[in-house]
């Protein structure tokens, strides 16, 4: 899909819905709370396999339902282990049917601020990754409308010049420098000050080459980026 095909599929409300991927953060809580319910159960069926078979006389259902440990922190644990499930489900479930219940609205508000003032911008991998802890984030550089093809090409070409000319020394520090495009894009300027300085450093967006922008509508506020599916 080229960037004129995205633009007028995304013109209306019915092509953003198809093809914009809007985050959900009452989705994003159902999953979370999901995962740690999941790993209390597994991990206290495991726990009740390993007494099980240190003492194979004992009621498993029991066992699995017990909260009593050899001390306080062991039954605080065990406590958490057999009821954070029967909690925490439940939690997911409505976090769940609030997000499948406000889908709707929540995408049409979403059109709404693209329609006012976003755009279609293109992310394009750099080849190479900064660094963010323990793990490496893929950087790529995020257009935009200002900037003509032209320019965007001939930034493109000078920041990977740029990390090319680096050493092993100064490419890790720029690599780590660059940490915080895990949380928000950054501007391309702190790598090569030359480069326009609407162009962005971003983590990837979803998978896919474009990209929904969509810059606050008053001062102060947060610009949000959703993925465009091909």
């Amino acid at each position: 899909m080229s960037l004129v095909a995205a633009q007028t599929e995304l013109s209306t409300a019915d092509g953003f819905r198809r093809r914009v991927v809007v985050a959900r953060p009452a989705v994003s809580a159902a999953k979370a709370l999901l995962a740690i319910a999941v790993f209390a159960f597994l991990y206290n069926v495991f726990s009740t396999f390993k007494t099980m078979v240190d003492h194979p006389g004992l009621n498993p259902v029991a066992v699995f339902l017990s909260t009593q440990g050899e001390d306080e922190f062991t039954s605080v644990w065990f406590t958490l282990l057999v009821w954070g499930p029967i909690v925490v489900i439940p939690l997911a479930v409505a976090f769940y049917i609030y997000a499948r219940v406000t889908a709707q609205r929540v995408e049409h508000a979403a059109y709404l601020d693209y329609a006012s003032n976003g755009y279609v911008a293109t992310q394009r991998p750099l080849g190479f990754a900064a660094i963010n802890g323990n793990t490496s984030v893929q950087v790529l550089l995020l257009s935009h409308p200002s900037v003509t093809p032209e320019a965007y090409e001939q930034a493109f070409y000078e920041i990977s010049a740029y990390v090319s000319s680096l050493d092993k020394k100064a490419f890790k520090k720029m690599a780590a420098s660059l940490s915080k495009i895990a949380s928000a894009p950054q501007p391309a300027t702190q790598l090569v000050a030359t480069v326009p300085p609407e162009l962005l450093l971003t983590a990837p967006i979803g998978k896919t080459e474009w990209v929904a922008v969509l810059p606050p509508a008053a001062a102060g506020g947060k610009t949000r980026y959703f993925a465009v599916k091909p």
